[in-house]
């Protein structure tokens, strides 16, 4: 009988799960929630599953939705092994969906302060400037939007592209329709 380790478990099933669910959350599969629940049951601990669960639950409609997407970024958070960008600017989205405005923009500031080849600050930056724009900062909030226009990529300036990354053996993807719909918002509230 083979006894496998503990890591061999969490690469070849635990992890592929979260991939899998990630996928269906970005081909706006209903199944994906199940999915990432199953990851985490596999592997509650890790990181980026509960940072995938945070940021489909960001995506509903109600203040429940929001809540429990923000308590899943702060475990994110909590259990990454390093600060991460994208731990940081899916944490500074809850904190602004759940009207934590002042730890937003602290959030929001952390994730595009971090330097990672990989990063596309675009979304931390969009962030960044609605929470300003919510405290009355709009000076600051637009200057936070001119850097998120700065760093937006032409190619996800279009509606329904996306851009998928696996940096360090972690799926992630960006959505130009998010982009899109955080820059319509900010910009409803200050120009």
């Amino acid at each position: 009988m083979a006894i496998w380790s503990r890591q061999y478990v969490l690469d070849r099933f635990c992890h592929p799960i979260r991939d899998l669910a990630l996928l269906q959350y970005a081909a706006q599969d209903s199944r994906a929630g199940t999915v990432i629940n199953f990851a985490l049951a596999c592997e509650p601990k890790d990181a980026w599953s509960n940072l995938v669960r945070a940021r489909m639950r960001l995506t509903g409609q109600t203040t429940q939705d929001h809540e429990s997407g923000r308590v899943d970024a702060q475990v994110a958070d909590r259990l990454a092994e390093a600060p991460n960008p994208r731990i940081k600017r899916i944490l500074a989205l809850a904190q602004l969906r759940t009207g934590y405005y002042e730890e937003a923009v602290h959030s929001a500031r952390a994730a595009t302060s971090l330097k990672d080849k990989d990063d596309l600050p675009t979304m931390g930056h969009f962030v960044l400037a609605i929470a300003l724009a919510k405290l009355g900062r709009l000076d600051e909030a637009r200057a936070a939007l001119a850097a998120a226009d700065a760093s937006w990529p032409a190619k996800l300036k279009q509606p329904g592209a996306f851009e998928f990354t696996a940096p360090k053996a972690l799926l992630w993807y960006e959505s130009a329709d998010e982009l899109i719909a955080l820059d319509g918002e900010v910009t409803a509230m200050i120009r």
